[in-house]
């Protein structure tokens, strides 16, 4: 890169973190998680063994990343200095309505924590939250189950995750 040359955030983390990029974004569909999960419920009816799944439903995920976590993770991956206090800026007076069914639209009040809905870098900002998530789940791994020799306790697809274990405690 030329001395000057600026980088997208995206091309920032692509260049640094291709691996996360290709396993998370690329490779892997919902599709595939949904075949993993069919396979590993279909191995243990046929070896008579217990599985344990817990189904999470991130269901209004991008307003649930605490910010201050999001900032963290970012530094981790090397997102630094005025980069980082740009993508600080945009969240710094973040403000939102509601739009109640029966009381109608409130009055402008401070957001301060989520991703913005709509704006263009909150995929990967959540897609970088979620993978740090992943990291500290995978600290806690208790009798996963195996396909084909590889621990399968974790499960992402899109704002869904599964947690699968071989045992209630170690769910």
């Amino acid at each position: 890169m030329a001395k000057g040359e600026k980088l997208s955030l995206f091309e920032f983390l692509f260049c640094q973190h291709q691996s996360f990029l290709f396993q998370f974004h690329l490779i892997y569909h919902t599709t595939d998680q949904l075949f993993i999960l069919r396979t590993l419920i279909e191995q243990s009816k046929a070896k008579k063994k217990p599985l344990y799944c817990c189904f999470v439903d991130l269901k209004k995920a991008f307003d649930i990343v605490p910010r201050e976590v999001l900032w963290q993770v970012l530094a981790g991956l090397g997102v630094k200095g005025r980069f980082l206090r740009c993508l600080q800026a945009m969240y710094a007076k973040d403000t939102i309505r509601i739009n109640h069914p029966s009381e109608g639209v409130t009055s402008s009040f401070r957001c301060q924590q989520g991703v913005k809905q709509g704006c263009p870098p909150s995929p990967l900002l959540f897609g970088l939250y979620l993978d740090a998530l992943e990291g500290c789940l995978d600290d806690r791994k208790c009798n996963a189950s195996t396909l084909a020799d590889v621990q399968i306790w974790l499960l992402l697809f899109a704002n869904d995750l599964v947690l699968t274990s071989e045992s209630e405690v170690g769910l």
